[in-house]
C-alpha cells in the first residue's frame, strides 16, 4: 500500500509540474507578443491548381523593411507589431521567372526571364500563384482575420499543327509575338513591354499532328502568330503571319471557337486552324487548336 501511495504522489507531483509549465509558457507566450497583433489570414483558392507553399510579405506603410513571413497554401497565423500592412503572397517555387521589387520597394513583380537560346524570346512560365491585402489594420492587442484569394497569373495555350503538304514535314515551331514580360501579383496589372515566345512541336504519330503549348503572362499589343516548317529534304519556310490581337488580348469572356487559315507563300498549300478560346477569368487560361 504504501508502495502505491507513493506512485499516486509522484504522478500527481508531474501533473502540477505539467500544468504549471503550460501556463507559464503561455503567459510567456502572451508577455512577448505584449502590444503586437495576432494577424490570421485564410486563402481561399478558387480553382483547384495550387502551389506546395506561399510567402508573405508585410510592408509598414510608414516605411522601413517588409517583415518577411513563411506560410502555406491554406493561409498563415502569427503575431505582427502593430501598424497598419500592405501584404504581398506569392509562392515561391515559381518557373520561368524572377521576382522583382516593384519600385525598388514591394516584392511585386515578376518578370520572365530571358530565353537562354534565344535573346529576342522569353522563357515558358508555370507555377505562378499570387495575392494581395491593402491597408491591413492591426492594432495593438488585437486578433484581426482577413481572406485573400490567390490567382493564377499564367496564361496557357495549346497548339496542335497538321500540315497537307506535298513533301514530308520533320520539324514545326510556333512563334508568338505580345507575350507579357512582367506581371504584378496584387492587382494583376501588365507591362506595357512585350516579347517574342517560340516553341518547338513535338510529333505524335497516333494523331499525325505536331503539338506544343504556350505559356506566359498573359498577352498586349499586336500579337502576330507564325509557324516555321522544315521539311524532311532540310528546306525550311515560313506560314504567312496571323494576327492574333483580337483573340489573344481583345478576346471576349466567354468560351469561343474561330476557324482560321494559315497559308505559306508561293504555294497553294495551307493549314487549316481552328482556335478555342476558353472562358478567361484573372488568372485564367485558354488553349489554341490548329488543324
Amino acid at each position: 500500500m504504501r508502495n502505491i501511495s507513493i506512485i499516486y504522489i509522484f504522478i500527481l507531483l508531474i501533473g502540477c509540474l505539467t500544468t504549471s509549465c503550460t501556463r507559464r509558457s503561455l503567459l510567456d507566450e502572451q508577455h512577448s507578443h505584449s502590444g503586437d497583433a495576432l494577424l490570421k489570414i485564410k486563402l481561399n483558392w478558387k480553382g483547384s491548381s495550387k502551389p506546395q507553399s506561399m510567402d508573405f510579405y508585410f510592408y509598414n506603410q510608414k516605411g522601413g523593411d517588409p517583415i518577411y513571413r513563411e506560410g502555406t497554401v491554406n493561409g498563415y497565423e502569427g503575431y505582427l507589431p502593430a501598424a497598419t500592412y500592405d501584404v504581398v503572397i506569392c509562392n515561391p517555387d515559381v518557373v520561368g521567372v524572377d521576382i522583382k521589387d516593384y519600385q525598388g520597394y514591394e516584392v511585386d513583380l515578376v518578370e520572365a526571364n530571358t530565353d537562354a537560346e534565344d535573346e529576342s524570346c522569353i522563357e515558358h512560365v508555370d507555377n505562378i500563384y499570387g495575392a494581395g491585402l491593402k491597408g491591413v489594420v492591426l492594432p495593438a492587442d488585437s486578433t484581426v482575420e482577413k481572406t485573400a484569394y490567390p490567382e493564377n497569373l499564367v496564361k496557357k495555350l495549346t497548339v496542335i499543327l497538321r500540315a497537307e503538304t506535298r513533301k514530308k514535314v520533320e520539324h514545326m515551331q510556333v512563334n508568338l509575338s505580345g507575350a507579357v514580360l512582367r506581371k504584378r501579383i496584387v492587382d494583376l496589372v501588365m507591362s506595357d513591354e512585350t516579347s517574342n515566345i517560340k516553341s518547338d512541336a513535338i510529333y505524335d504519330d497516333r494523331e499525325d499532328s505536331f503539338k506544343t503549348g504556350i505559356s506566359t503572362l498573359g498577352f498586349r499589343g499586336k500579337c502576330p502568330f507564325n509557324v516555321h516548317l522544315m521539311y524532311d529534304d532540310n528546306e525550311t519556310v515560313s506560314c504567312l503571319p496571323l494576327d492574333l490581337t483580337e483573340v489573344l488580348v481583345l478576346f471576349p469572356e466567354e468560351e469561343k471557337t474561330l476557324e482560321y487559315t494559315l497559308f505559306l507563300p508561293d504555294s497553294d498549300e495551307e493549314i487549316k486552324m481552328t482556335i478555342r478560346v476558353h472562358q478567361w477569368t484573372p488568372g485564367g487560361g485558354g488553349e489554341i487548336i490548329v488543324q
